[in-house]
């Protein structure tokens, strides 16, 4: 009889040479022609799935098993396109595939342990079964002659010597001893029988369990592929309502956003336009403003050099024949009209002035003092600043003081004409009357 060991080697050899794809040597046994059949059969579902789902394979050091893969492999590239998916260069099914791939390792060796420990425990059995009857076919053996050797006494001890009494009693304990030992031999079988129906249930449970958790296993692989996939799909939906491309394509939203910035680009070219043009119009108007000012300035100025030579040769010539009273009240009469003239007209359009600076006649004194005013925009600015309190010491534009002063200067000078007025205000920054 076998040990338990060499049982148990028996068995490792068979799945061996199964896995490698190598032919039994001795295929008389059924048990291990359908351990080897199972074994091959999932060694060969695996490298199928390897195969189809682009794992290396573990164990290369199978010729049978390597030219199956290869060939696998060659008819999977041969037959289906590669198809890439935009943004998935870096794609997790290598990494669900190892944990697949780990957790079936850890499954079926926890059902492998189970299985020998099993096949451990059977071999104990059958290994106590031969010594128990052979020890058990020797007490028979021996209460047989123990039997024999009473009844040759008790024969004795009577004086009987009859053979054919001896004979009797020999062949009667010859088929009681055969019908024992049959007894305990067909015992014996029946044990050997039980152990290899149990461990044939044994391996049958085995692979029933392997086949089981490898199909849970890769159902749960493809459910997480699946879940990879549609999250994959998913990023790619945020991706293109972020940058409104999926893929080569552009989305709705992405024409929609570049539609929007063509608009906010063409209607702020046309505010920038319509910008520009209103600043270039108001710089052509003040430029013909200020075209339009200086040559009214100059006609102006022109205008009032020519008054102003009429008025000192019509004094002039007063002086000479009339003598000096006469002159000086003649000027101080012009020069009175035309300071009243201002001031009405000032006072008419800004509601305020001089009053009562027309209220009386100046006297000659005053027209001595008017005649010798500043007659020009220039001089009347060095003349305000020599004569304004702080004048000479001003840093900046004028206090408001100052500035009611300077416009009271200005309008009590009646040798000024009404532009170099509009430039003294100009100048200090004094707004015109309206």
């Amino acid at each position: 009889m076998a040990t338990a060991a060499q049982n148990a080697a028996q068995l490792a050899e068979v799945k061996r040479k199964a896995s490698l794809g190598i032919a039994l040597t001795n295929s008389t046994n059924a048990s291990n022609n359908a351990l080897y059949d199972q074994t091959r059969a999932a060694t060969e579902a695996e490298i199928k799935r390897k195969a189809a789902n682009g794992i290396s394979l573990t164990n290369t050091n199978s010729a049978a098993n390597n030219s199956m893969y290869d060939s696998l492999v060659a008819a999977k590239n041969s037959q289906q396109p590669v198809i890439s998916t935009p943004n998935n260069s870096v794609s997790p099914s290598g990494y669900i595939d190892g944990l697949a791939e780990a957790k079936r390792n850890q499954t079926l060796a926890a059902l492998e342990k189970s299985r020998n420990a099993g096949l451990s425990n059977l071999g104990s059995e059958k290994t106590a079964i031969q010594p128990k009857y052979y020890d058990a076919k020797n007490q028979t053996a021996a209460g047989s002659q123990q039997q024999a050797r009473n009844f040759a006494e008790f024969m004795a001890a009577r004086g009987g010597t009859g053979a054919g009494s001896n004979a009797q009693a020999e062949l009667t304990r010859g088929m009681t001893l055969q019908g024992n030992l049959g007894s305990l031999g067909r015992q014996e079988a029946a044990d050997y029988s039980d152990i290899e129906r149990r461990t044939s249930d044994l391996q049958n449970a085995y692979q029933s369990d392997v086949a089981s958790a490898t199909a849970g296993m890769e159902a749960e692989r493809m459910s997480a592929m699946l879940n990879d996939y549609y999250q994959q799909q998913q990023r790619e939906l945020q991706i293109a309502e972020l940058t409104g491309m999926l893929g080569n394509q552009q989305t709705l939203g992405g024409k929609s956003l570049n539609q929007n910035i063509l608009d906010s680009n063409r209607n702020y070219q046309l505010n920038s336009d319509n910008q520009q043009f209103n600043q270039n119009l108001a710089t052509n108007q003040f430029n013909e403003g200020v075209r339009q000012y200086d040559t009214s300035l100059q006609y102006t100025q022109g205008r009032d050099a020519t008054a102003d030579a009429q008025w000192q040769k019509e004094f002039d010539r007063i002086l000479k024949q009339d003598g000096v009273q006469n002159a000086l009240s003649w000027a101080s009469h012009n020069l009175n009209v035309s300071q009243e003239n201002r001031i009405s007209a000032n006072q008419s359009s800004s509601g305020s002035g001089n009053g009562g600076s027309n209220s009386s006649k100046p006297s000659t004194e005053s027209t001595i003092q008017d005649i010798n005013r500043p007659r020009t925009a220039a001089a009347m600015e060095t003349y305000i600043i020599n004569n304004l309190p702080g004048g000479k010491n001003i840093a900046g534009p004028p206090s408001p003081n100052q500035l009611t002063q300077i416009e009271s200067m200005i309008l009590d000078n009646p040798n000024l004409s009404e532009a170099d007025m509009v430039k003294l205000y100009n100048k200090f920054g004094i707004p015109l009357p309206s």
